[in-house]
């Protein structure tokens, strides 16, 4: 019978504790402002910012910048923040809002976490357009012509009327107690929309639509491509659906208590309900997603 030794063998190794380097801040700010007319609108150009644009019942606009920058060295931090610019400015009926980073030919990009935080106060008519890439946008409050154009970007909405566009690339979108006439384009990007009225129009390529539906939204189109859309129903009788999935499918909650049957012709599923409805109209089409309908929870 063979006998086996079997030699345990202890290796020593060096533990080594890793103590987090304290962050260092530095900041500078600007602040402007400037009369407002009815033919004053803004233009917001950002790039690593976070922008808040809130309207108000005041007769002029008003402009807080603050640039951030963060290092583990207080000298760097310090020395990147003359990297970032800011620009306020009007030229014409336009007030101009802009921050860039500049580098010199023999200089080496910044070290720093650097960003902008915009603080804009307008009033509520004023028209805005907002460009940003690497950050967030908040804008609330408004009922002018709005414009929204980002990239890596965090979109929140809320209270708006007026008339909109909003495009997204990777960033998701929130639309809260909304009324107005957008038009929304995204793409790899999600979308809530909650307490909202009046009518959307939405394109959507690979993400996630989910939105409570009220009897006062007047009109909705969904066309998404590798989309699921959850609409979330309290009252099924109270709106127009028109429903289609081109390789995909159709859920409907069971307690929604629908008698209809999803029709299914080769690849696609689809169902409509309530056509004589003419004041509330849904108009959902994807292809390779699922379209769900749900019951709202109390």
């Amino acid at each position: 019978m063979k006998k086996y030794t079997y030699i345990l063998v202890l290796f020593c190794l060096p533990i080594f504790i890793f103590s987090q380097e304290e962050i260092k801040i530095a900041t500078k700010q600007y602040s402007e402002s400037f009369k407002y007319k009815k033919s004053t609108s803004i233009e917001i150009n950002g790039e690593r910012a976070d922008i808040n644009v809130q309207g108000a019942e005041v007769e002029e606009i008003t402009i807080e910048a603050k640039v951030v920058s963060k290092n583990s060295s207080r000298r760097e931090a310090e020395e990147d923040l003359g990297n970032m610019n800011v620009l306020l400015e009007k030229i014409g009926k336009t007030i101009y809002i802009r921050n860039y980073i500049s580098i010199k030919a023999n200089e080496e990009k910044p070290s720093s976490n650097i960003k902008v935080i915009f603080e804009v106060k307008v009033p509520m008519g004023c028209d805005v357009v907002v460009n940003n890439s690497f950050g967030e946008v908040q804008l609330s409050n408004l009922n002018g012509n709005i414009n929204v154009d980002t990239k890596y970007t965090k979109i929140n909405m809320a209270y708006l009327g007026g008339l909109g566009k909003v495009k997204s690339l990777l960033g998701d979108v929130n639309f809260h107690s909304s009324f107005g006439e957008y038009k929304l384009i995204m793409n790899r990007a999600d979308l809530l929309m909650e307490n909202t009225d009046g009518s959307f129009d939405i394109e959507s390529k690979y993400g996630a639509v989910q939105i409570a539906i009220k009897p006062e939204l007047e009109n909705l189109v969904v066309k998404g491509e590798t989309v699921d859309v959850v609409l979330l129903v309290d009252d099924i009788s109270a709106s127009y659906y028109n429903l289609s999935s081109s390789n995909g499918k159709i859920q409907i909650d069971e307690s929604l208590n629908l008698n209809h049957r999803i029709s299914k012709n080769n690849e696609v599923q689809k169902i409509e309900l309530n056509r004589e409805i003419d004041c509330s109209k849904l108009d959902i089409n994807t292809e390779f997603g699922t379209i769900t309908l749900n019951k709202t929870s109390l």
